[in-house]
């Protein structure tokens, strides 16, 4: 599980703080009972937790701990090699790390990804207003069943504290963004008045302002400003349930080869949003063989990955970058459930998806993680859902 930041990181600074793991909060029957899914956004959450800029290390266990970044060694110098070239013995060149494949975002991505990926201001549409059809840049994502947490019979590495017990959910039918939101979407709201810039939290991975980078997710951004920006965009737009994500990445029942009445349904729900397969960069943008991002030491735009997509055609559920959504960290309960929303006085916001220096552990989609409100780190983000009035 990619650790929890706790209260102590306030101490140093949000963007790279070393993160904790603990549980989750227990949760009372309210907790996770439907809820009013418009709580009041604090006045001073813009402002985001102050410290110094220092690599995020796991506190709890050394293999979650990203690795150590390669110094290729020295190439020799061009005038010696010229030289050695006219005898036997040549010096060998040092193995480097495959670097990505270079792509143009336009060709590669979906014709209607790259149409509609800075295009999502405030929408003023008769389809919007009545709440009829799918927006633009958005994936219709039924009313349905699944079973959320950890499927034990298929995941060997269930989180117990965080991830259990699996319990019967049924949602409502909602929209959702079919990518993390972009830097060029964000940069609308940020023009319009309504949101305010992200924090440069790293300036190796900070995706604001960087030249190349506007259709890469954004990121250094607080659980409020995320939040904001949804709202932004209309009525019925927010960030998702932890229930709704959690569906969108897996599937429900139906989608799983199940029923929504069949119980057999919990040991059917997939592992990860394409299936079982172990996560790789085939399917996310992840830890690579030795550097964050496959090898590219950063995100990559939104929705390189269509191998990983979800059961709906969601991209990028797993990796790039961690998502913001609406609920507290609160630990599950075992009853079942209807359009569920943890209330958000819990002392961590959750987080869900794994990003792009995360393990293939934090790519399940059952996986979990939570962070204060103020924080704001490069390897978190967000997209937004729209649900029907």
């Amino acid at each position: 599980m990619r650790p929890v930041v706790w209260l102590a990181a306030l101490l140093i600074n949000a963007c790279l703080a070393p993160r904790v793991t603990i549980a989750p909060v227990p949760a009372d029957s309210s907790d996770t009972s439907a809820g009013d899914a418009t709580d009041a956004l604090s006045s001073d959450a813009e402002t985001t937790a102050s410290g110094a800029d220092a690599p995020i290390v796991d506190a709890t266990d050394s293999t979650d701990a990203a690795p150590d970044v390669p110094i290729p060694t020295e190439l020799p110098d061009a005038a010696d090699t010229a030289d050695a070239m006219d005898t036997p013995d040549v010096p060998d060149v040092p193995d480097v790390p495959d670097a990505p494949d270079v792509f143009d975002i336009d060709a590669d991505l979906p014709d209607t990804l790259a149409d509609t990926a800075t295009d999502v201001g405030p929408e003023t549409s008769q389809d919007a207003a009545d709440g009829t059809g799918t927006p633009p840049g958005m994936v219709a994502i039924p009313a349905g069943v699944f079973w959320m947490g950890c499927n034990a019979s298929k995941d060997t590495d269930c989180d117990m504290a965080s991830e259990a017990p699996q319990h019967k959910v049924t949602l409502s039918g909602f929209d959702i963004d079919l990518t993390e939101t972009t830097v060029a979407q964000y940069k609308q709201c940020v023009n319009a008045g309504t949101c305010s810039p992200p924090i440069i939290c790293n300036n190796t991975y900070a995706n604001w302002g960087v030249a190349g980078k506007e259709q890469h997710p954004v990121n250094c951004v607080t659980w409020t400003q995320a939040r904001q920006f949804c709202n932004w965009r209309g009525a019925g737009y927010d960030l998702p349930t932890e229930a709704q994500w959690e569906m969108a990445a897996r599937g429900s029942c139906v989608l799983n080869g199940s029923s929504d009445s069949d119980p057999n349904c919990a040991t059917a729900m997939r592992t990860f949003p394409w299936g079982q397969a172990t996560a790789s960069c085939d399917f996310a943008i992840m830890l690579g063989k030795s550097l964050p991002g496959c090898q590219n030491y950063s995100t990559w735009p939104v929705g390189s990955s269509p191998k990983g997509d979800s059961p709906y055609g969601v991209h990028d559920m797993a990796g790039n970058v961690w998502e913001w959504v609406r609920d507290g960290y609160w630990s599950y309960k075992a009853t079942a459930v209807t359009d569920p929303v943890g209330a958000t006085t819990a002392p961590l916001l959750s987080n869900r998806g794994g990003g792009f220096e995360s393990k293939a552990i934090e790519m399940r989609s059952s996986g979990r993680s939570g962070n204060l409100a103020t924080d704001a780190l490069f390897d978190l983000g967000l997209r937004c859902v729209r649900t029907y009035p």
